[in-house]
Formats: structure tokens, sequence, C-alpha cells
């Protein structure tokens, strides 16, 4: 039996929660990114070896570097040696924005560059990964331009 209070309810909470953690990230973003690194710290400190942040393309790439310079400097100047973070950067009409044009919400080659003059190494940004929707899409014509060409 349908019980549409029960339904009213269940996409009331869905609504809210998703209404939080969209403050959440404004929170983040403008108001304490320290908030997130000593968190982080704390996680690492109890035998955690990595993160994934959801919904990254809604972090500005600099406040995602300055969580990440926070934390280094939490943990004593440089990334565990296993550590490894992925950020979600899921595209949908925004590709141009988040990847093609070089400005201060690209996560490719600004989000690097963003990394480095903050004081991070090669191998450091090595281990901060961007998960991207267009990344399988890529893979697979690799994989298949490579198996059928041969």
């Amino acid at each position: 039996m349908f019980n549409k209070e029960l339904v009213t309810y269940l996409f009331l909470f869905i609504y809210l929660f998703h209404l939080f953690l969209f403050i959440f990230l404004i929170v983040i973003e403008l108001l304490n990114p320290k908030l997130l690194a000593d968190y982080m710290t704390d996680l690492l400190g109890v035998g955690f070896s990595g993160f994934r942040m959801d919904a990254a393309k809604h972090i500005s790439p600099d406040a995602i570097a300055n969580i990440m310079v926070r934390l280094k400097k939490n943990l004593g100047g440089e990334l565990p040696v296993d550590f490894f973070t992925w950020l979600e950067v899921i595209i949908g009409g925004e590709k141009d924005l988040l990847c093609c044009n070089y400005n201060n919400y690209n996560f490719y080659a600004y989000f690097r560059d963003a990394l480095i003059t903050r004081g991070f190494s090669d191998e450091e940004i090595l281990k901060i990964k961007i998960w991207s929707s267009d990344y399988p899409k890529e893979v697979f014509f690799f994989y298949f331009y490579f198996y059928f060409s041969f």
C-alpha cells in the first residue's frame, strides 16, 4: 500500500539533507577551510590513508589547494607515503569552465599550478587525483583503439 505521508517525509528528508550538504560546502569554501583540513588530519591519525571529496567541483580549486596546504602543515610539512585523495569533478555542461579553459575554476592545469605555488612537489600532486566523468570515455576509447588496431 502506498503511504503518502511516508513518501512526503522521505522527500523532505532528502531535500533537507542536500540543503545541509550545500550549506556545508559554503562553510568550507568561504568561512573555514581549516575545519576540513583538521578533520582530515584526525582521520589520518586513526589510520585512514586517503579521502574522496564528493562534489569537489562546487568548491574552488584555490579553496581545495588551501585545504591541502593546511593538511600538509598539520602533518609536519609532508603528506604520508600512502596518502591519496580523489576529487569528484563530474562534468555536465560546464566542461569548458572546469577543464578546457585556463581560469581560476579549472581543475586541471590551474589546480596543478595552484598546488605548485603553494609548495607541493610533483610527487605530492600525483597523490591528489581528479575523478571526472570524461575519464571513462577517454579510457574506453584508448582501450578500444589499441585493442582493435593491432
